[in-house]
């Protein structure tokens, strides 16, 4: 899209603020209170139809609203009507005018920056004069627009108007909403431009289905894009051939792909689609097709950016009568190095897509003259997948993705479903989009440092005096991750904060799966778990929803989950459950819940509360339950029984907690071993011994209340002679340690941890201080290097006008620990080296600047992955390289 624009339009509400939101909650309201006279169906349907014929009296706004629920009330109860429900409609009608203006996410800073590069911008808005009117005014964003124009209605008539009031021709105009309908269609038909930002709930009467691919066009999800779009962005062009698998979920890939591509694809869909199993017009057909289709295009000096290919269901098909397959294994493998050779001459990047797999019975009981066996659709697979590692090509597992949707997903012998075809898509895209994103293939804008958004006034606001919000669409790069594996999708989906990232290797596939808390915000009180999956570490499917408080309701929270698997592949979930009560803070008190999965991770199981012993800590009133957390992933002790540590805080009753409570409060380490999980016993018959066994835990003197001990959040290692270690946060200036040489059940008083038995103390303030052993002996230490104390920051504050800790826990550092076997120190470690550096730029509702809190690691198909949320925002992944642990010898 080209950014010489003389005029940015913006329309106003769902686009610079919520406001259908408030609509639809009070006709929520209305319909209930009038479902006493008819059933909630016709009241919906009449009130629908009364607002759309009120448009051409009243135009669009609230009190063409209410006037329209008054007539309804009217028409529906008649004679019935009570003078309170009008007396209530009116008093709603009230509530809506003087609803908050509550910005979106992303105006304010886009709107200032629009301004700062010199484009005019000027509000295009429907709706009711005055209320439109008020709405600008209390918004307080006046100040960045040139003209105001209110209409009545959004018609390329009006547009015209418009734009010849401005003095402009329609290329020179730019119009940004949420609309396609009111916004974006009419400005194009009259060939202006146009960026769609969808918001999450629309107007039935402002919805279309349909799609458009036109160079004046740009969708986005975020109103933060926009700059990107004006300035660098650019759609790839990416081409797709393969066999009607491809052709049927097409459609659905085409949709899910505008934003980044314009979609392609070998023509003759409706030639295909006659017959499925022919491979003619838009169908690929075998390897020998796709070779010669890819042999002619070379020789038209056709370039893609992006190649999405597959082949070989055709190639596997057996003849009934010569019991021959049509490709042959051998000939496959060399069609397949063929094609790759000449994509690559044609296409920046080839993408591969597996076959789909075959349930022997279903096809072979339909299919006549030919047949197809899932061993063979393995062994094909099998193949691609090797020539695609020898080739560096990315292979999108779409055949156990299929797999798992079961047999109900298949329509006929081959083919799929229309929900399955909108499932494979969405996996596609997902995959096709973050695998390019992680490779730098998208760009993105320049990072600007610290200094130069502050110089620049950027944003509009600070998080606190001196430090910047970031520019949320391209701050996950800050950290130059390896990986991506969630970015939040924005305020609307309660996924502002992500955070206790555990990734883990699934028991029944070769894939990795994470589980995380995830929030709108921290403490705000709707936490829930949510897992992902991954067959490669690098591509992610969605989040999907555990257990806890489901986004948008009051429910009750689950936090802090942890996974523990069986050797019998049982995967259990441990998190706190909020309760009916809670004693110190809702998040961080509650019983031990638990969920579970016997098919790796698909389907889970809610079982019973696992119970948990008082201590002398706890509240003596035992109605109230523990205060406590887990937030690592378990290990496995000299007895091969997985054990982990656990967070107790003080119940504020025994010991009042002073000022900034939270990282003063009285707390002490414990840990729990699981005796018999790898039973799978049901959660109920889960035996735990709490250790350790004197009920005393490991303390730490809080050096600014010495009465107090605040010793939190163990990490453990097994040590190569069996003894476990600990590391552990606290409020001393650096990290404490401990050793246990008897599998947790008793331990050593907790001390500084060094740099080596005469070494310095390692610096680092109240955050978490994981260390994770390597298969190759040595283990791993994460910090921040600071003694609680970063330059205007402080944990020893006796008044926090902010959270200090949102910018102690930046930067993190990493040293390489060695086992040493008769020092005093267990380990000793080398010098710090600056892993991750944030630059102090805020990100998220708590507009916080830290980075790798509550991390995991695991090594896996060879590579060693630390996974790490950015600023509790992002959630990422950064390889631990034999190159760069070199650098950390030296």
């Amino acid at each position: 899209m080209k950014n010489d624009f003389k005029i940015i339009s913006f329309d106003a509400d769902d686009t610079l603020w919520i406001n259908e939101t408030y609509y639809q909650d009070i006709e929520k309201e209305f319909i209930i209170m009038m479902s006493k006279y008819r059933n909630v169906e016709f009241v919906t349907d009449e009130i629908h139809k009364t607002e759309i014929d009120n448009l051409e009296i009243y135009g669009y706004g609230a009190k063409g609203f209410i006037l329209s629920m008054i007539e309804t009330a009217l028409r529906i109860a008649k004679d019935d009507i009570k003078a309170g429900d009008i007396d209530r409609i009116v008093e709603m009608g009230r509530e809506l005018i003087n609803k908050p203006i509550v910005l979106l996410d992303g105006v304010e800073d886009i709107l200032q920056k629009l301004t700062d590069a010199g484009y005019k911008l000027i509000v295009a808005t429907k709706g009711d004069l005055l209320d439109q009117e008020r709405k600008l005014r209390k918004s307080g964003l006046n100040q960045y627009f040139d003209h105001i124009e209110i209409m009545s209605y959004k018609t390329e008539e009006e547009y015209q108007k418009l734009i010849g009031h401005l003095g402009i021709k329609p290329e020179d105009f730019l119009m940004i909403g949420n609309s396609m309908k009111s916004d974006i269609i009419p400005i194009l038909n009259i060939g202006g431009y146009g960026i769609h930002i969808p918001f999450h709930t629309t107007w039935a009467h402002e919805m279309v289905e349909e799609e458009i691919e036109q160079s004046n066009f740009q969708k986005t999800s975020y109103i933060s894009e926009v700059a990107a779009i004006l300035e660098l962005k650019k759609k790839h062009k990416l081409f797709v051939l393969g066999d009607s698998i491809s052709i049927q979920y097409g459609p659905y890939l085409k949709g899910k792909l505008t934003e980044y591509f314009i979609y392609d694809r070998k023509k003759g869909i409706e030639q295909a689609l006659a017959d499925l199993e022919k491979p003619v017009g838009a169908n690929g057909g075998d390897s020998r097709q796709v070779l010669a289709y890819l042999s002619e295009e070379s020789e038209k000096d056709i370039q893609y950016d992006v190649l999405l290919l597959n082949c070989g269901l055709h190639d596997l098909r057996v003849d009934v009568l010569t019991g021959n397959h049509q490709v042959e294994p051998e000939e496959y493998r060399s069609n397949l190095n063929e094609i790759i050779e000449i994509a690559g001459k044609i296409s920046k990047k080839i993408i591969w897509v597996e076959s789909t797999p075959i349930i022997d019975e279903i096809h072979n009981s339909m299919s006549k003259g030919m047949q197809r066996f899932e061993a063979d659709v393995n062994l094909y697979n099998k193949i691609a997948n090797g020539i695609m590692v020898g080739n560096n090509i990315d292979a999108i597992k779409l055949h156990d993705f299929t797999l798992n949707l079961g047999p109900k997903a298949f329509y006929d012998h081959a083919h799929f479903t229309e929900e399955a075809r909108k499932l494979q898509a969405e996996f596609i895209a997902m995959q096709l989009i973050s695998g390019l994103l992680n490779r730098n293939f998208i760009p993105t804008d320049n990072l600007p440092s610290r200094e130069d958004l502050i110089k620049a006034g950027y944003p509009h606001g600070m998080a606190t005096p001196g430090i910047p919000i970031g520019n949320r669409s391209i701050e996950w790069k800050r950290s130059n991750p390896d990986i991506v594996l969630y970015k939040p999708k924005g305020d609307n989906f309660y996924d502002n904060d992500n955070e206790h990232f555990l990734v883990f290797s699934a028991p029944k596939s070769d894939e990795l799966m994470s589980v995380w808390t995830q929030s709108s915000c921290e403490a705000r009180g709707d936490n829930h778990l949510v897992i992902a999956r991954s067959s490669d570490g690098i591509n992610w499917s969605e989040p999907d929803y555990l257990t806890g408080a489901k986004p948008g309701t009051d429910g009750k929270q689950a936090s802090w989950g942890f996974p523990v698997v069986s050797k019998k592949g049982r995967i259990y979930i441990f998190f706190t459950r909020e309760i009916d009560v809670f004693d110190n803070n809702r998040q961080g008190s509650g019983a031990m819940g638990s969920i579970y999965s016997d098919d790796n991770g698909y389907n889970w199981i809610l079982g019973e509360d696992i119970p948990m012993p008082r201590s002398k800590y706890d509240n003596p009133d035992s109605i109230y339950p523990k205060n406590w957390i887990v937030w690592q992933m378990p290990v496995r002790d000299s007895k091969d029984k997985y054990i982990t540590g656990y967070t107790l805080v003080t119940s504020a009753v025994l010991k009042p907690q002073p000022k900034m409570m939270w990282v003063n409060a009285d707390s002490h380490s414990y840990f729990m071993r699981f005796e018999n999980i790898d039973d799978n016993p049901e959660p109920k018959d889960i035996q735990i011994t709490w250790l350790p066994n004197d009920d005393k835990g490991l303390g730490s003197k809080n050096i600014k209340h010495p009465d107090i001990s605040t010793n939190q959040e163990p990490s453990l290692v097994l040590l190569p002679d069996g003894r476990l270690f600990a590391t552990m946060r606290t409020m001393t200036g650096y990290i404490c340690y401990s050793v246990s040489e008897d599998d947790g059940e008793t331990w050593k008083e907790p001390e500084i941890l060094r740099y080596s038995d005469t070494g310095e103390g390692i610096k680092h303030p109240l955050s978490p201080c994981p260390i994770y052993r390597m298969n190759n002996g040595q283990f791993i230490l994460l910090f921040h290097n600071n003694d609680g104390k970063y330059g205007e920051f402080s944990q020893f504050k006796d008044n926090w006008d902010h959270n200090e800790a949102n910018f102690l826990r930046n930067p993190t550092y990493i040293s390489i620990g060695t086992f040493k076997e008769n020092a005093y120190q267990p380990i000793w470690f080398n010098k710090p080296y600056k892993l991750f550096d944030t630059d102090d730029i805020a990100i998220g509702p708590k507009r916080t600047a830290e980075i790798a809190t509550y991390t995991s690691f695991i090594e896996w198909h060879g590579k060693r992955i630390l996974w790490y949320p950015d600023r509790k925002f992002y959630l990422l992944g950064k390889y631990i390289s034999d190159e760069l642990l070199e650098t950390l010898k030296t």
